[in-house]
């Protein structure tokens, strides 16, 4: 059986799941660092590793990416990535729908849906300018119905998606500009 290393560090609390030991460890980013995270996670090194690449909280996705790369190179592991996007509409049974994500400001990543594939490109707006359309997301907005997701659900998706290319080289999905 493969043992599967599953990170998500995109959102205020991070979490790890590593499949042969089926332990989900959460944790907030100045309590725990990702190397004792995943020495409590996993016994055995890992056969593949899949994260969320973003968008959300820049410093924690770029921490994520350089622990995965790190292990990658060190074990000569594949790197597979999901989005955010992807994870929560993975958990939405509607047939037209948009996730978003806090993209904090006052302002949402957003990201049209049919069923679970991407129906338009990821974009920055106010959430105001979305009232008249189905939102999930993860984000407290009496205009979102709330999905939530963490490092077991990242696995659970992989799992689910064959047609995933590894990458040694993963991209992080930054929407803001770097000046905002």
């Amino acid at each position: 059986m493969m043992n599967i290393l599953a990170l998500d560090t995109s959102q205020m609390t991070y979490s790890m799941f590593c499949s042969q030991k089926r332990r989900l460890i959460k944790w907030e980013s100045n309590q725990v660092s990702i190397t004792k995270a995943f020495n409590m996670a996993c016994d055995q090194q890992p056969d593949a590793i899949v994260l969320c690449n973003g968008p959300g909280r820049y410093s924690g996705i770029r921490a994520g990416m350089a622990f995965a790369q790190g292990i990658s190179a060190g074990l000569n592991t594949p790197i597979y990535t999901l989005t955010g996007f992807e994870i929560i509409a993975s958990k939405v049974e509607k047939s037209d729908f948009t996730v978003v994500l806090d993209a904090r400001k006052q302002q949402v990543y957003s990201q049209i849906f049919s069923n679970e594939n991407p129906n338009s490109d990821q974009s920055i707006t106010n959430i105001e300018d979305l009232k008249d359309v189905e939102l999930y997301g993860n984000l407290p907005h009496p205009l979102v119905t709330q999905v939530s997701y963490n490092a077991e659900d990242i696995l659970n998706l992989y799992l689910k998606s064959p047609t995933l290319r590894s990458t040694q080289n993963p991209q992080a999905i930054y929407i803001r500009s770097a000046t905002d």
